[in-house]
Order: structure tokens, then sequence, then C-alpha cells
């Protein structure tokens, strides 16, 4: 087999399928020494808790939609979600989040990063630039993170992804992969 030119070796293929043997069995012994806990919390439905995600992000909605003006615009304070949920607990999701601690104003400055972060990815993707594929990688986990926990409320994360944002734009920079 061919891949632009290189051959795809007989030890590339067998690194591959011993790697795709060991990953199920090392996630099925951790769990095994958790008691089973890890796979029990991808196979349960959300619903089946109170405190599943799905009826955190309805409640945080909820919540939000049920303030004044003022609090929609402005938002209620830092970690107010915690404070205001009726079962103590943050939003575990940075969009909403931020809109209900911040309000609509810090909501629209947080999406244009994200908006800035995507334009440059594709206009690297574009230009075949070698940053684009850290670029997308570090931008899909940024987004994963941020969908289901929380990058925002503990700055060493959001500190990490800025580091390497930053490294990339460099070297996008001094290389000359224009950024526009």
């Amino acid at each position: 087999m061919s891949n632009k030119g290189k051959r795809i070796s007989v030890k590339y293929i067998i690194a591959l399928a011993l790697l795709i043997c060991i990953i199920p069995s090392t996630i099925e012994y951790f769990d095994d020494q958790l008691g089973g806990a890890f796979i029990r919390r991808f196979t349960e439905s959300d619903d089946s808790a109170e405190e599943g995600r799905s009826s955190i992000y309805v409640i945080t909605l909820r919540m939000f939609t049920d303030s004044n003006f003022f609090q929609i615009i402005f938002g209620h304070g830092f970690n107010r979600v915690v404070y205001d949920s009726p079962l103590h607990l943050s939003a575990h999701n940075d969009f909403l989040e931020i809109i209900y601690d911040y309000g609509i104003i810090c909501f629209a400055i947080y999406l244009s990063v994200y908006i800035s972060l995507i334009k440059l990815l594709f206009l690297q993707v574009k230009q075949k630039s070698k940053y684009a594929p850290p670029l997308a990688f570090s931008l899909s986990v940024f987004l994963v993170l941020s969908l289901v926990s929380h990058i925002i409320k503990y700055p060493v994360r959001l500190i990490e992804f800025s580091i390497v944002w930053g490294c990339l734009l460099g070297l996008i920079s001094r290389n000359k992969d224009i950024i526009e």
C-alpha cells in the first residue's frame, strides 16, 4: 500500500493492531479497579441521576431566562451558578456559565474569541500551513472541554490553551504564514 509515495510497513500495522487491542483492555482494567464506575458513567442515562448534565443545563438555562433585564445583559457575578442553582452545582458548560455569570456582553466577547480562532484555522487550512493540524486539535479539545466541563473557571486550563495558541501564532507569524 502506498500513501503519497510512502509504504505502510508491517511494523506500523502490527503496532496499530496492538494499540487497538491494548486500549480496551486498559480501560477495562481501570474500570475494574474503580468498581465499574467508569463504564457505568457512560452507559447510564443522564435522566437516571438528578444531577445529570442535561438536568444541570436545563436548570441553568431556566435560571438565565428567569433573570431580569440587567442580569441578562451584565450577568449575576462570578460563580453565581453554583450559589443560585437548586443543585448547588456549576453549569458544567462554559457557554452556560459565562452567559449566566457574566451576561450577554461577556458571552459575545467569548464567542468572538472562538470565531477569531476558527477563522485563523480556516485560513491556515486554506494556506496548507503545517500549523493547521495542531491548531485544529487544540480548538477541538477546547470546544469539547468547554461543552462538558470548565476552562474559564480554572485559569490554569485557559492559560495552557493560551500558551499553545500564542506559540502557534508566533510560529505562523515568524514563518510568514499570513494571519489575516
